[in-house]
């Protein structure tokens, strides 16, 4: 497409990514020509292909797994919310050099908000995150701002979670790995481990979802894919409902689009749109 804004996709694996369909969706809205592609790269060509994709005109890249905290790393500017989060999702050219951004945890509150009814009842709420690694430290620094009443997070590395509990300055509980809960019951129970990008099945603890309404993996399946472990394992324990993270996909992919173009685009009819496909 001649004159077209160049973007892409920087992760590994990449090609199940419906980043390409949302932000087509959202130029569509504005009318900006645009080419969106996938860029499946390995942890050890991440900093090259960066390199090389900003070399040749690109103009901005959204960074899925395993380089969150790389980009951080390789960004030449950070924001103040991918400073926190210590994770990079959003690269942008700038006259600096490549600038940083993480748009997770925004996009991450925006849909629990639409799914629980209200921001105030995400203010309101006890949230378990499983899993310390990129995409939970965006996605908890975004829940912390939100105003959570309540947060805990469990990680195979105690280790792990502490450091990211103090780098955030969050308050929580750390639970270890399969621990039993006995404590006021968590409202909503977030998935950021990456067994569902793997398909892998996640030892998990029934007493974390007792009372729960809401069981919600950051990963997404394609259209048709079957039910991922994590949200298999808490509808068969009774929890009311369970959601993938299409609808924090397309939000914290508003987020990006705007940084990129100045634009708000409309979420509602591209995540219907995808849900329906």
């Amino acid at each position: 497409m001649a004159g077209a804004l160049r973007f892409a996709v920087i992760g590994h694996p990449v090609g199940h990514s419906r980043s390409p369909e949302i932000h087509a969706a959202f130029a569509a809205q504005f009318g900006i020509a645009l080419t969106y592609s996938r860029l499946d790269v390995a942890k050890e060509r991440f900093r090259e292909a960066v390199a090389i994709f900003f070399s040749q005109d690109g103009r901005g890249l959204n960074v899925t797994l395993p380089h969150k905290l790389d980009a951080a790393q390789l960004a030449t500017t950070l924001s103040a919310r991918a400073l926190r989060a210590g994770a990079v999702n959003t690269l942008t050219a700038s006259d600096a050099g490549v600038a940083g951004d993480n748009t997770d945890g925004v996009g991450l509150a925006r849909d629990l908000a639409r799914l629980l009814g209200a921001q105030e009842r995400v203010r309101a709420a006890s949230v378990l995150m499983l899993g310390a690694g990129g995409a939970a430290q965006g996605a908890l620094a975004g829940l912390h701002d939100s105003g959570c009443r309540q947060l805990a997070l469990c990680a195979r590395d105690r280790i792990k979670a502490e450091a990211l509990a103090s780098r955030l300055g969050v308050e929580m509980t750390i639970l270890e790995w399969q621990q039993a809960y006995s404590g006021r019951p968590f409202d909503v129970v977030i998935n950021a481990t990456a067994a569902s990008v793997k398909g892998a099945p996640l030892a998990l603890q029934p007493s974390w979802f007792k009372d729960a309404r809401l069981a919600y993996d950051l990963g997404y399946g394609q259209p048709g894919a079957a039910l991922p472990p994590f949200l298999a394992y808490a509808r068969s324990l009774g929890v009311a409902r369970g959601e993938d993270g299409l609808g924090m996909l397309v939000e914290q992919a508003a987020e990006s689009f705007h940084i990129w173009h100045g634009q708000t685009p409309d979420v509602l009819p591209v995540l219907a749109k995808l849900k329906a496909m």
